[in-house]
Formats: C-alpha cells, structure tokens, sequence
C-alpha cells in the first residue's frame, strides 16, 4: 500500500489494514518502507482470533439536547467499553401523542477501544406539541438500551425578537415608516 509523501523531518502516523485469509494461530509479519531504496522495516508478531473472541460493547451513558428555532440537537454522550472499536450511530424515534411520528439516524462515528464521543443528530419539529425521544445506540449490530427525552415545543413560529432574524426587524422598522409618512400627509389636510 502506498502512503503519501511524508516531509523531510517529519513524523507521521498511518494505519495499515489488509484483507487476509489465515487460519487461527500467531504468525509473524515484517512491515517495509521504502522509498525506490529500503528506509526502514518491522518484524512484529500477531495473533489471529476465532471470531467472537473479543467482545464488543459500547455504553450510553447519557442524553442532552439544545433546542432553537425549533430544531434539536441531540447529544448522546457513548464510551467504547469492548475490546473492538466500533462503528456507532444515535437512533431516535420521535413520538406525538404516543404515535411514532419520525426516525432519526444520526452519521456513524468510530469510537475506538476506552474513548468516550458524543454522537450527533439534528430533527426540526413541524408543529407545536409534547414530543417523547426514544433513544438508543446502535453498533456493529448491537442496540444499547433505550434514553427517553420528553420535550415540548411552544411555538412553531420564529419569534421576531430572534437576533438571528434582525432582518425581520429592519424590516418591519422601514414598513412602520412607510405607513408613518403616509398617514402624515393626511392628517395635515
């Protein structure tokens, strides 16, 4: 496998990964870097397991949101706590009213052996309501238990007084004086 150019003086990590067709065992290995002339090499030693060897777990350890302008974030905080890395996602079903409404996804994220992460996942609410997040991890097949977050959104509307929407502000500042200037002429005759 090729790796790209590393600069004089430099250090940099890769990390190597191939397909191999072995029996269980230990085997040995050399690694080589070259350059059109031999730069370094590596014997080391590994062991291929019987699958199911090493286990995999990931924990949920807990759930926060922001919310505005009607759109949550959602923070699931996760540590890998098998003995694999694993590949990660937030799942959450939206209910209303007791009705599954929506399914989030959040992207899949790595999480390698003993890392805490917080995986991400956003949803914008159509209306006003109650809403119960049910939430869960899922990796490499596997499911945490369920997270539920009840949470009530009060107006669907952006509210004008947002500094996000100074636009609407200004806005309304011109209409106003539009209207102020028009009636002025009339109330002079």
């Amino acid at each position: 496998q090729e790796l790209s150019e590393i600069k004089p003086l430099a250090n940099q990590q890769f990390n190597l990964s191939f397909l191999i067709d072995l029996e269980t065992g230990a085997y040995e290995g050399i690694i080589i870097l070259s350059n059109d002339e031999l730069l370094d090499s590596k014997e080391f030693e590994f062991d291929i397991l019987e699958y199911g060897t090493l286990r995999r777990g990931v924990d949920f350890i807990d759930i926060n949101y922001e919310l505005g302008n009607n759109i949550i974030k959602l923070i699931a905080k996760v540590k890998n706590t098998g003995e694999l890395n694993a590949k990660t996602y937030l799942h959450t079903e939206i209910y209303s009213d007791n009705k599954l409404i929506d399914i989030i996804e959040g992207e899949s994220n790595l999480v390698k052996i003993n890392e805490e992460k917080d995986l991400i996942s956003y949803y914008k609410f159509k209306n006003k309501g109650q809403y119960k997040l049910v939430n869960k991890i899922v990796y490499e097949g596997e499911e945490s238990q369920n997270k539920e977050l009840t949470i009530e959104i009060k107006n669907r509307y952006l509210s004008i007084l947002n500094p996000q929407n100074g636009f609407f502000i200004v806005m309304l500042i011109i209409i106003s004086g539009l209207i102020i200037l028009k009636i002025k002429p009339l109330i002079h005759l």
